[in-house]
């Protein structure tokens, strides 16, 4: 709408883009989608088909860090024992080790990442076959594009003001709820 009135926007806060082109009888080229962080700190990236997954599981509380497949991996083949272990009881474990803060600083140095999976999404809706070892260059590129969605999000995070609120009136929340948006659902 900004466009057809000829409006200005920042389009690295503004999130969202300009329909004018289908309006004209033309194609919108694919978007990406970011979404995250999970449980250990990673992001994912949407775009064109593909799917990458960015890891960072040695950045969190221990609990989560201990919890990340790769971590468990890790402890397994270092330090033996077993994968099948609940988290809280792999953190007593490695809290029973002669030197937990060294072990600790280990898994840290080790596992800081980034590591990437990636998927192609119309071929493995189920994300079971990793491609990033045979698709170097995807990854590379969905990496650098991952990297620039995050900081157009903190841009866009950083443009609204501490404490600011959304004030709505009563027929926008009406809105809001009918969509699943608001209320108590």
């Amino acid at each position: 709408l900004l466009e057809l009135v000829a409006l200005p926007y920042d389009a690295d806060t503004l999130h969202g883009r300009s329909l004018v082109t289908l309006l004209n009888g033309g194609t919108l080229p694919p978007v990406p989608i970011l979404a995250g962080p999970d449980l250990h700190g990673g992001w994912a990236l949407l775009h064109d088909g593909w799917k990458l997954v960015e890891a960072r599981p040695a950045v969190g509380r221990h609990h989560t860090v201990l919890s990340h497949p790769r971590v468990r991996k890790w402890l397994v083949e270092r330090h033996g024992g077993t994968q099948d272990l609940p988290a809280d009881q792999v953190e007593a474990a490695v809290a029973r080790a002669p030197d937990p803060k060294k072990l600790w600083e280990e898994v840290t140095a080790a596992l800081a990442g980034p590591y990437h999976e990636l998927y192609r999404l119309d071929d493995d809706p189920g994300e079971l076959v990793d491609l990033a070892a045979a698709e170097p260059e995807r990854v590379a590129e969905l990496a650098r594009l991952l990297a620039r969605e995050l900081e157009r999000a903190e841009k866009a995070r950083r443009a609204v003001p501490p404490g600011a609120r959304v004030v709505a009136d009563e027929e926008l929340l009406r809105e809001m709820e009918a969509l699943g948006y608001a209320g108590d659902h």
